[in-house]
């Protein structure tokens, strides 16, 4: 924006006396073309459906604030907008990377942290130990974490009933979504 400005005013002074007409020509152009292009960003903006939840990921962030303790900390993948964290207030191993980053953590720790999730989505029960972890979440967050990551998990491991207790089971946005607690 102050980029913009200065650039204008320079035109305006680099203009002689005589070409004073083609440069206010110019900076009428300039003028009506953002204003155009800023309204025409906002119809489009106005007319794209944005949703960030939907109604079934809703309902999953209410059955974890009626089902859960508040204090519960939650194996998920690392989307931004996750619907546990952001909608229940619940807390994860581990949040988004960028927003990590961006907040002065060190790349080397996000990176392990990152790491030790997916080795406890590979069946790693001493890390789901170690990490307090008191829930762990698999829906289409957690598939699409997988994949970004190369990665399977290994959804056998959770069907272990001396570790985990599947306590939420549903078709969530046309996919299956559990949730199992930490035993």
């Amino acid at each position: 924006m102050i980029l913009a400005a200065v650039a204008i005013f320079w035109l305006c002074d680099s203009v002689s006396k005589r070409r004073k007409s083609i440069g206010t020509l110019v900076l009428i152009v300039l003028v009506s073309s953002c204003i155009l292009f800023g309204v025409g960003t906002h119809v489009w903006m106005l007319e794209k459906d944005c949703q960030m939840w939907s109604g079934e990921e809703l309902e999953v962030a209410e059955w974890v604030r009626d089902n859960t303790a508040s204090d519960a900390v939650f194996l998920t993948g690392s989307a931004h907008n996750h619907p546990i964290p952001s909608l229940s207030g619940r807390q994860r191993v581990m949040g988004y990377e960028g927003w990590l980053w961006s907040h002065g953590m060190n790349w080397t720790c996000i990176n392990a942290r990152k790491n030790a999730e997916i080795e406890m989505y590979k069946g790693d029960y001493t890390l789901v130990k170690a990490y307090g972890v008191d829930y762990v979440c698999i829906c289409a967050h957690e598939r699409a974490f997988a994949s970004d990551n190369h990665f399977v998990i290994n959804y056998s491991a959770f069907d272990d009933p001396t570790r985990f207790d599947l306590q939420f089971d549903e078709v969530v946005d046309g996919g299956c979504c559990r949730i199992y607690e930490v035993k």
